[in-house]
């Protein structure tokens, strides 16, 4: 049987790693052995210009520059010649885009000019960014509708949670997507280490654990208020991960002593703070998939989560997980309640692994992936039969 052709489109890649990379990156190593695997992406940063792509399929850069909304790179496709040569060399049968910005109008164009199908994941609610950035919700609303507008006119749009569908469909634009969570791999069996001592942490206190990409819409400034009412408590917030709001972030926390900031941090370094802490902090306000909240239910730690979010949709308070509220206080409350009911605490981590991190089993959403792109294919060649 021929190997599907699948060029995979996203503004970001390797070395600059956030959550749409890591989860294309995921999905595309996982079907590459079934399928011809073509990555178009932007360049790395002039300080990772050395940076040399190393994965067992083609990867073709562009040049790129970074957005003040969106905080992603954008690709300079009309700019760059060469890369829209190398990309039109390779015969394709489907496009798959997972930004709606420069790549997924270029897709639209190869679309039309050489009769083949694309598909867009639409991983967030690019909403936030836009409000963020405006500072005004009517200009945010109207924005978000003219990009939605946008992706309707692909063959077909994916997200990756029904939260999000359910968010876009209010804009009463995008209506006909399809939900396909994201694959999480089995964690690698790596080496532990204690990195409560490499990174300065009392191994005596409960200590709650957020890493993400540190912008405003991920909400840590949530938890950095919350921890000042828990001051005089054996209570500390480790923060991971760098980004663009990092030193606001510190400046809100400079004379919180329990709360530490220990950057960006390796995959080996990641699995050993799975296997010590006692509770994971997602509340972001704007993702559709927390990845990281399936990640730690593997090691049976479970996730505090705000409530209506894409990261609670899973979540069952003090079942599989907890919830809160966006408020300081009342967060502030709900982590000394998990530090008071370590036994709830540990049965929820449980059930985490049993619910969260199987639900997403890696195969079967791959299979799914794979299956739902030969049936994209045959829609789109029984439409367009010439």
């Amino acid at each position: 049987m021929k190997k599907l052709r699948i060029l995979e489109l996203v503004e970001d890649w390797h070395p600059v790693v956030g959550g749409v990379t890591s989860v294309v990156s995921r999905m595309c190593d996982s079907i590459s052995p079934y399928c011809e695997i073509t990555v178009g992406a932007t360049k790395p940063p002039k300080k990772n210009k050395n940076f040399i792509d190393t994965e067992n399929y083609q990867v073709i850069r562009c040049q790129g520059y970074y957005s003040a909304i969106t905080t992603n790179r954008e690709a300079l496709v009309d700019f760059d010649h060469k890369f829209r040569k190398e990309i039109e060399k390779n015969k394709y049968d489907v496009i798959h885009c997972n930004f709606p910005l420069s790549l997924y109008r270029y897709a639209r164009r190869l679309r039309k000019k050489y009769n083949i199908p694309v598909i867009i994941t639409v991983h967030g609610m690019f909403y936030q960014d836009i409000y963020q950035a405006t500072k005004s919700k009517f200009l945010a609303s109207i924005i978000t509708k003219a990009i939605l507008r946008k992706i309707r006119k692909a063959d077909k749009v994916w997200t990756v949670s029904n939260f999000a569908k359910n968010f876009f469909e209010k804009f009463s634009v995008l209506k006909d997507c399809d939900v396909l969570p994201n694959a999480v791999k089995t964690p690698k069996d790596t080496a532990d280490s204690d990195v409560f001592e490499k990174f300065g942490i009392d191994k005596n206190h409960f200590v709650i654990f957020s890493v993400c990409r540190l912008v405003k819409m991920k909400n840590i400034q949530l938890l950095i208020e919350a921890m000042k009412f828990l001051q005089d408590k054996p209570i500390t917030l480790v923060i991971a991960g760098k980004g663009d709001d990092r030193q606001r972030l510190e400046r809100l926390a400079k004379n919180l002593k329990n709360i530490k900031f220990i950057g960006a941090i390796s995959e080996e370094d990641l699995n050993s703070f799975w296997r010590r802490v006692d509770l994971h902090a997602f509340v972001s306000i704007g993702d559709t998939c927390g990845l990281t909240q399936m990640e730690c239910a593997y090691f049976s730690v479970p996730t505090l989560a705000l409530e209506n979010t894409a990261i609670s949709e899973q979540i069952v308070d003090c079942k599989n997980g907890f919830i809160t509220t966006n408020n300081p206080e009342a967060c502030a409350e709900k982590i000394m309640f998990c530090y008071d009911n370590k036994e709830l605490l540990k049965q929820c981590g449980q059930q985490a692994k049993l619910t969260l991190f199987k639900s997403y089993d890696q195969k079967e959403v791959i299979d799914n992936i794979l299956l739902r792109y030969e049936q994209v294919i045959e829609e789109f060649n029984k439409k367009n039969i010439k």
